[in-house]
């Protein structure tokens, strides 16, 4: 039987396989449908949507213009192209003049008091389907070099262990049973320590 602690690895070794398996065509499958679905992955580096959306939310956001933003709608827009990404709930939709997809949208923060300052005109949006708080800042930890370094080591050494040939099983002998040296006709002869027989000589 084998011991409870060699047990307990190898069920801990057969988890973590499964669990790096998942995860990584978990990555696979987001690397091929993203761009094709229009989906991006958006940490939130700020409290402003806080309780909702804390501080270190990941939020999977996709693609859409702007003529389908509705109120109370989550959006991550830019203001121009040299201002960072803004996430915040809409408030207020306006038409722009001479544009069928373009919108002007007020937006403000769950945790602020007051609307943005100034509103964003935009054609596209990238509106939020769903989040998960803390997971931006798991995922930001587990970028570093240092933990895909220690997590490429861990899971080489793991797949190294489950392909490396077992040892043979010990099996116990039964209560009773012979062993090679009293089974009849295999008798082998102690030796003293000089190396010869100890066994009668055979008179000539």
């Amino acid at each position: 039987m084998r011991p409870p602690l060699a047990s307990w690895l190898r069920r801990l070794e057969s988890g973590v396989l499964v669990l790096g398996a998942l995860a990584g065509a978990l990555s696979i499958g987001w690397l091929l449908l993203a761009p094709v679905m229009g989906l991006s992955l958006v940490v939130l580096r700020t409290g402003s949507m806080a309780p909702t959306m804390p501080q270190g939310t990941a939020a999977v956001a996709r693609t859409v213009p702007a003529a389908q933003v509705h109120v109370g709608d989550v959006v991550t827009v830019r203001r121009d192209a040299s201002s960072p990404l803004i996430t915040h709930r809409v408030v207020r939709v306006s038409r722009v003049a001479g544009s069928a997809q373009a919108r002007v949208l007020a937006l403000k923060g769950d945790a602020n008091d007051t609307v943005d300052h100034l509103p964003y005109e935009v054609d596209h949006v990238l509106r939020t389907s769903w989040s998960l708080p803390g997971a931006g800042t798991a995922l930001a930890r587990a970028q570093h070099p240092v933990a895909l370094a220690g997590l490429v080591l861990g899971i080489g050494l793991l797949v190294l262990r489950a392909f490396w040939p077992a040892s043979p099983p010990v099996i116990p002998a039964e209560p009773g049973a012979r062993t090679p040296r009293e089974e009849d006709g295999c008798a082998t002869a102690d030796h003293d320590s000089t190396g010869s027989s100890s066994s009668p000589s055979r008179r000539s």
